[in-house]
């Protein structure tokens, strides 16, 4: 088969944006739903955290066998596969009678993006190669970030302009999903790109394998295992971005709800003012980057950590209105560019033959751990009465990644990490 000519390149880049962009709604599109959530099924703050993290849970769990399935069919079966779970799935989430049920589509969303996300982040690497392998992958998070622009509007206009009930927002997002992995799954066919013999070696097709040439790589996580340098690596990494990454998690998703209930905004408002944390984050996210490059990770993570600290009590004090927008800039320089500048260490330092397998060990377990976030300060919220404390309860996770940042040379032995293939 011959290689892919360069606007066929691009349509599937396309295609698979937009997959990745219905990917990352799925997992926005709650946090501006905590109020409706509450009326809708009569429900606390612990039940709204809960179903937050169990969209971040089955997501977190799915990426890992999200890499080897791809490894074995080949990334365009799997996008396209998982593309249409995710479409069905977001139908179930709609169609659900109770919250119940609701929880455990959720649960089964975040797995079918989970199973897509690595699939499709490595086919848009695939897709650039030689061509635009950069500018690729930046264009694709792009694509996630504007689903977080995205989210809080998108309630805004289906559940209080428009007056229709939540499950309307799933049904239109399953649409989407479908559509989009129907676009792919003719692009593909059009390009043999499903086809059990499509065994291009690297190029466009994202090759499929069979399992006795992916086996090596599966045992690769037991042979980081053995690696007592890298797995004191993992584990201070995984602390770090896991619990920075819990604060953030359990205080972001309730802002809204916070502006609505008792900032004195009206659910639009208080909507388009979360909106300023997405719009912040792209914009920044490129500098921060720059930043972690030019002066390190760790300084960066410090700066961040001091930061939400700070910024948690504040905004939880009525600061007036352009203390709020001031504060939700804030927020999204440090919330938006976390998980980049902590997976990008993490890449950075592991070494190459376990880059694979460490890196996708580390964002399962890192995922896992920040998902409980939600669900954490729904509970302190509805034990003690107050969305203020709970919210400011968040701040323990801070508290805990700063401590084992600063703890960095107590975890991590740096000769001997270096002597395993690591760069700290």
């Amino acid at each position: 088969m011959e290689e892919l000519e360069k606007r066929e390149v691009i349509a599937l880049f396309i295609a698979n944006s937009f997959l990745f962009f219905f990917q990352g709604i799925t997992k926005y599109i709650y946090v501006p739903l905590v109020t409706p959530i509450e009326n809708s099924f009569e429900v606390g703050s612990t039940e709204a955290g809960l179903l937050i993290t169990l969209v971040y849970l089955g997501y977190a769990l799915a990426r890992f066998p999200s890499g080897i399935l791809a490894d074995i069919f080949g990334c365009p079966k799997v996008i396209a596969g998982t593309g249409i779970l995710m479409s069905g799935s977001l139908l179930l989430v709609g169609i659900s009678p109770n919250f119940l049920a609701m929880a455990i589509f959720s649960f089964i969303m975040g797995a079918s993006t989970g199973l897509y996300v690595t699939a499709g982040y490595s086919y848009s690497v695939i897709l650039g190669q030689d061509r635009f392998e950069t500018v690729s992958t930046a264009l694709l998070e792009t694509f996630g970030g504007i689903s977080g622009l995205v989210a809080p509007l998108f309630v805004v206009l289906i559940w209080e302009t428009l007056g229709l009930p939540i499950s309307a927002l799933f049904f239109i997002m399953a649409a989407g999903a479908l559509l989009a992995s129907l676009i792919f799954i003719w692009l593909a066919k059009k390009n043999n790109l499903l086809d059990a013999e499509s065994r291009q070696q690297g190029g466009a097709t994202g090759k499929s394998a069979s399992l006795a040439d992916v086996w090596p790589k599966v045992k690769g996580t037991v042979a980081i295992l053995k690696e007592p340098a890298i797995n004191r690596f993992i584990i201070w990494s995984t602390l770090v971005g896991g619990f920075g990454a819990f604060a953030i998690k359990g205080f972001e998703s309730f802002i809204p709800s916070f502006l609505h209930n008792l900032g004195g905004y009206s659910f639009s408002n208080a909507n388009q003012l979360f909106a300023i944390v997405a719009i912040s984050g792209l914009i920044t996210k490129m500098a921060v980057a720059w930043a972690a490059d030019k002066f390190g990770s760790k300084r960066i993570l410090f700066v961040f950590y001091i930061f939400n600290f700070s910024l948690f009590f504040y905004l939880t004090t009525a600061p007036g209105h352009i203390g709020v927008i001031a504060t939700l800039i804030l927020f999204g320089i440090t919330f938006k560019s976390h998980n980049t500048v902590i997976n990008s260490y993490v890449l950075k330092v592991m070494p190459k033959e376990y880059q694979g397998t460490g890196f996708g060990l580390f964002s399962t377990l890192y995922t896992a751990i920040y998902s409980a976030g939600a669900v954490f300060t729904g509970f302190i919220a509805d034990q003690t009465g107050s969305l203020v404390i709970g919210m400011r309860a968040a701040v323990i996770g801070v508290v805990i990644a700063f401590v084992c940042l600063a703890l960095f040379r107590v975890f991590v032995k740096i000769q001997k990490l270096k002597a395993a293939g690591g760069r700290p």
